[in-house]
C-alpha cells in the first residue's frame, strides 16, 4: 500500500493540493500484475488548516487575553472555560492548567461578580453578545481593571457551540484617563484664576494710571524752564503711555479669550483697509511704502469686522515699523479661494524673522524679535487669537533681511 499527499501542478499552472494513495494487485504466485490508485483532490481542506492554523497563532500571540468556554448545558449555569492563550496567564497570573475544566469565576474575585452576576447571567440567557469593565485581583493580589467583550458563537447548524471572550488590561489606560481628567480640572481651575487675577489687574490699575496720565496732562500746563526736569518728564509721560497702551492690549486679550462666540457679519474688505489706512496716514506718508492690493476674487468675508480691522492694523503696522532701511518697502495684500478655504496673504520686504530660532515663540505673548524702542510683543498674539477666535488659522513664512509672509485661513461659509 501507497499513500502521500502533496501539491500538484495543473495544466493551467494553478496548483493543487492532492492526496494519492494506491495498492498493487498480485497474481496467484504473489507476483505484481497491475497498481491500483485514486487521487483525492485535498485543496479545500489543507486551505482550512492553514487558516485554522493561522486563526491559532493570531490567538495565541494577541495581547488580550482569549477565553474560549462551552455553550453551557443550561441558561442559569455559567459555562466551563475550555482554552485560554498565553497573554490570559500574563494579565491574570493563572495559568491554564488552574482555569480549563472551571468557570470564570476561578479567576474574577467576589466584588467583580456581585456587580456584574445579574447582567451576565442575562447575556447567558439571551445568548447575547455583552461588554462589561470591572476592577479585578489577579493570583498574586495585585488590583487591577479589566475589560470583557462577551461574544456568542454558533455552528453551521445555527445552534450556540461556544462563547468567545476578550479580555483586556485597561489599568494603565484608567490611570491616563484619571491624570487627564485632573489635568483638565487644574488647567480650567488655572484659566479662571488667571482671567481673575487679569480682571483685578486691569480694574485696579486704571484708576491710578487715569489719576497718573490726568496729572501728567496738568503738568503739561506747567512751563518748565529746567531742561533736566523736562527731560524726566517727557520721559515719564511717555512711560504711562506706554503702560496705558499694554494695559488696553491685556484687557483685549482677556475679552478675545473669554468670549465663546464672537458676532460676524459680511464685511467689504476694502472698506476694512480704508479704515486701516485712514488710521495708519501720519505712519504712510512719513514712510511712503508701496502697497500693492489685489483683492478682486475674494471682496466679501463673514468675519467680526474689528477683529479683521485690528488683525490687519497691527500687521501693517509691523511691516511699517520693521522695514529695511536697504530698500524701498513694499507690502502686498491678496485674497484668493483655496479648495473650501479663504486665504488673506500679507506680504512684506522688510527685515524678516529669523524662525529657525523664533518659529516657535512667534505668536507668543511679550515676545520681541528685533530691538525696536515702542515694541511691545503683544501684536502677533493678538492676531493669533483674533484670528483663531473666528475659526480661522495663521501661518507665517520669513527669512532675514527678505522679507515675511502670513498667510491668513478661513472656512468657507456654507
Amino acid at each position: 500500500k501507497w499513500q502521500y499527499e502533496y501539491r500538484f501542478a495543473m495544466a493551467d499552472g494553478s496548483y493543487r493540493y492532492v492526496y494519492d494513495r494506491a495498492f498493487l494487485v498480485k497474481d496467484s504466485q504473489g507476483r505484481a500484475i497491475r497498481m491500483i490508485g485514486a487521487m483525492q483532490d485535498i485543496t479545500r481542506q489543507k486551505e482550512e488548516e492553514q487558516r485554522l492554523k493561522l486563526l491559532e497563532t493570531v490567538i495565541t500571540q494577541m495581547k488580550d487575553a482569549v477565553i474560549i468556554t462551552e455553550a453551557g448545558r443550561n441558561s442559569d449555569a455559567i459555562p466551563k472555560i475550555l482554552f485560554v492563550n498565553t497573554a490570559f496567564s500574563a494579565i491574570t497570573g493563572y495559568s491554564g492548567q488552574d482555569v480549563i475544566g472551571k468557570t470564570p469565576t476561578v479567576f474574577m474575585n467576589r466584588k467583580s461578580l456581585r456587580n456584574s452576576m445579574k447582567k451576565l447571567m442575562q447575556a447567558f440567557r439571551s445568548r447575547q453578545e455583552y461588554r462589561f469593565e470591572t476592577p479585578n485581583i489577579r493570583k498574586n493580589g495585585e488590583e487591577y481593571w479589566m475589560n470583557i467583550s462577551m461574544i456568542p458563537i454558533t455552528n453551521k447548524e445555527g445552534q450556540h457551540s461556544h462563547w468567545i471572550s476578550i479580555l483586556r488590561d485597561t489599568t494603565e489606560e484608567r490611570r491616563q484617563e484619571r491624570e487627564k481628567e485632573q489635568l483638565i480640572r487644574e488647567l480650567t481651575q488655572n484659566n479662571k484664576d488667571l482671567k481673575q487675577f487679569s480682571y483685578i489687574t486691569s480694574h485696579n490699575l486704571r484708576a491710578p494710571l487715569s489719576n497718573l496720565t490726568g496729572l501728567m496732562n496738568l503738568i503739561d500746563d506747567i512751563p518748565v524752564d529746567n531742561p533736566e526736569l523736562q527731560e524726566i518728564l517727557s520721559g515719564f509721560h511717555k512711560s504711562t503711555h506706554l503702560l496705558n497702551e499694554t494695559i488696553n492690549d491685556l484687557v483685549k486679550v482677556v475679552i478675545i479669550k473669554d468670549s465663546p462666540s464672537i458676532h460676524k457679519e459680511e464685511v467689504l474688505i476694502k472698506d476694512v483697509f480704508e479704515n486701516v489706512f485712514s488710521q495708519l496716514s501720519f505712519m504712510i506718508s512719513m514712510y511712503k511704502p508701496i502697497i500693492k492690493l489685489q483683492l478682486e476674487r475674494v471682496s466679501i468675508l463673514n468675519i467680526n469686522k474689528a477683529y479683521l480691522e485690528s488683525i490687519l492694523l497691527n500687521l501693517l503696522t509691523n511691516a511699517i515699523k520693521y522695514r529695511s532701511s536697504d530698500r524701498k518697502l513694499r507690502i502686498f495684500i491678496s485674497s484668493k479661494i483655496v479648495n473650501d478655504a479663504i486665504q488673506l496673504v500679507f506680504k512684506d520686504n522688510g527685515i524678516g524673522i529669523d524662525l529657525d530660532r523664533n518659529r516657535d515663540k512667534i505668536f507668543g505673548l511679550y515676545q520681541r524679535f528685533h530691538n525696536y524702542p515702542d515694541s511691545k510683543g503683544l501684536g502677533l498674539y493678538l492676531v493669533k487669537s483674533q484670528v483663531e477666535s473666528m475659526g480661522g488659522t495663521i501661518a507665517v513664512e520669513s527669512a532675514v533681511d527678505k522679507g515675511t509672509t502670513f498667510t491668513i485661513t478661513f472656512k468657507k461659509q456654507t
